[in-house]
């Protein structure tokens, strides 16, 4: 998460990256310019037609909270 769910982010695409695990480690519960570190770019929700279907699946069926 790039604002961690401990200092209120939430669980949604446009909070979530993708890291190596040594630079999640890295972050640790901090925010990226708490740790010193800078987003490659903005996050956003994947355009893939499954991965759509299934963020709509999960909310349907109570999997995601928000």
């Amino acid at each position: 998460h790039v604002i961690p769910r401990s200092k209120g982010g939430k669980h949604s695409w446009d909070n979530i990256v993708v890291a190596c695990e040594s630079c999640n480690s890295r972050k640790g519960d901090r925010t990226p310019q708490q740790a010193g570190m800078t987003l490659r770019t903005v996050p956003k929700s994947p355009a893939h037609p499954a991965v759509l279907f299934a963020e709509e699946f999960w909310r349907n069926h109570g999997l995601i909270v928000e």
